[in-house]
C-alpha cells in the first residue's frame, strides 16, 4: 500500500517557510513534489516524498521546531470536510470522534484513536504500520495542530494535561514555544 497525505497539508509547510523568506515551493520542486498539486482539493502527496519535504524543510529553515509553527498555519479548510466538520461539532468530545473516525482522509501514515478513562479523553495517533519513520516535525505540527483546532473550537482555555510524542526529545527551543 502506497501512504499518501493531503497535498493541501504541503502548504502549510510552504506557508511557514515563506514567513522566513524561504521559497517554499523552490523547496517541494527539489525534493519531487509539485507544487500545482496543493490548490487540488482531491490531489495526495505520496509518504515519501511529504517525508523528504519535512526534513528539506527543517534544513532549510535550520530550526527544528518547524513543526511547532507548521502547526499555527492550521485553519479547517486546509483539512477539507474534516475542518468543517470540526469546527460544526457540539463539542470537543464530538469534534474528536470526527476526527478519529476520518483521519484517513488526511493521510493513511496514521491511525487515530480515543478512549475515555478516569474521567478524562486520551488521543492517540499511532503510525499506520510499523517502522514508517515520520519526521520529527510531522509529529510536532500534527500535535500542535490538534491542540490548536481544541482552541479554536473552546478557546485558550483548553490546556491538555500531558502530551506525548513518539520522537526523542526536541532542543530546549522547542519546549519554551
Amino acid at each position: 500500500m502506497i501512504r499518501t497525505t493531503l497535498a493541501s497539508s504541503a502548504r502549510l509547510i510552504v506557508m511557514a517557510l515563506e514567513q522566513r523568506g524561504i521559497d517554499g515551493e523552490l523547496v517541494m520542486r527539489e525534493v519531487g513534489l509539485d507544487p500545482g498539486r496543493m490548490a487540488d482539493r482531491n490531489a495526495r502527496f505520496p509518504f515519501s516524498g511529504m517525508t523528504h519535504l519535512w526534513q528539506r524543510a527543517v534544513q532549510e529553515s535550520g530550526d527544528e521546531c518547524l513543526g511547532l509553527e507548521v502547526s499555527k498555519q492550521i485553519y479547517p479548510t486546509a483539512l477539507h470536510g474534516l475542518g468543517f466538520a470540526w469546527l460544526a461539532s457540539d463539542s470537543l468530545t464530538d469534534a474528536m470522534q470526527r476526527l478519529v473516525r476520518y483521519f484517513r482522509v488526511t493521510t493513511t501514515v496514521g491511525e487515530a484513536a480515543i478512549d475515555y478513562q478516569d474521567d478524562r479523553y486520551r488521543l492517540q495517533i499511532r503510525p499506520a504500520a510499523p517502522g514508517l519513520g515520520v519526521a520529527p516535525a510531522a509529529i510536532d505540527a500534527t500535535a500542535a495542530g490538534i491542540v490548536h483546532l481544541c482552541r479554536m473550537s473552546a478557546g485558550e482555555v483548553f490546556r491538555p494535561l500531558r502530551v506525548e510524542l513518539p520522537r526523542p526529545r526536541p532542543g530546549t527551543g522547542c519546549v519554551e514555544r
